[in-house]
């Protein structure tokens, strides 16, 4: 059966698409990766559809609407006022949005976190700003009253913690027996611990003894 020009037609237009959709590919493959990432349709995690849901936003999507990007301004999270008593926020000191970004929803900002009451005094880049939702810039009339911490607070009282802590008991009991069965002095086993290094720990380590009394202090102070 002889083929028509229907069929001629057709078939060009199949080509045609091909091409352009091979031309779209080769492009798409020679962007930088950043640009591809922005390209690429974002599958949310069920947590971040329900906070979208909720109408809760990402930094960026309340800063672009804010004079300089919300430079000098203080900017929270709806999560840290409903699990912490203490005003948790950030001081932003520097904001560059990404310029690719077609709805102005990207960038990196920088700014001195206060967590839960106590400034930190360091400016550092804010993480995950770009994937967190719930954000929110605090009006400037209402600033010292937000930042007020509340007078029961006990976050900020002193804490501390041992160097080393006593090794369980059936350990202990093997470890006095290694040592006997040497004939070295015997000396009591115990096990070293690290604490985070993060600004949000305020604990400073002592020796086991001291750390002991420190307990006694404040069982007696109560």
């Amino acid at each position: 059966m002889p083929r028509g020009k229907f069929y001629e037609d057709y078939m060009g237009i199949r080509k045609m698409a091909q091409r352009i959709t091979r031309e779209r590919e080769e492009a798409f493959r020679a962007l930088p990766e950043r640009e591809k990432a922005r390209l690429r349709p974002r599958i949310l995690p069920e947590p971040v559809k329900a906070a979208v849901a909720r109408g809760e936003k990402r930094l960026f999507e309340v800063l672009r609407d804010e004079k300089d990007w919300g430079a000098g301004r203080l900017v929270t999270r709806i999560l840290w006022q409903t699990r912490y008593p203490e005003p948790c926020y950030w001081r932003l000191t520097k904001v560059i949005p990404d310029e690719l970004a077609e709805e102005r929803d990207f960038g990196d900002a920088w700014g001195v976190r206060t967590w839960r009451g106590i400034c930190e005094n360091t400016e550092r880049k804010i993480t995950k700003a770009n994937r967190t939702h719930g954000w929110w810039v605090v009006p400037t009339e209402k600033e010292e009253e937000f930042c007020r911490v509340p007078e029961d607070s006990t976050h900020a009282e002193e804490r501390k913690a041992p160097y080393e802590v006593p090794v369980p008991p059936l350990l202990r009991a093997m470890m006095l027996a290694e040592q006997q069965k040497q004939g070295a002095d015997l000396v009591e086993p115990m096990m070293p611990i690290r604490i985070s290094k993060a600004p949000a720990n305020r604990a400073s380590q002592v020796s086991w003894a001291e750390y002991q009394d420190w307990l006694k202090e404040k069982e007696n102070a109560k």
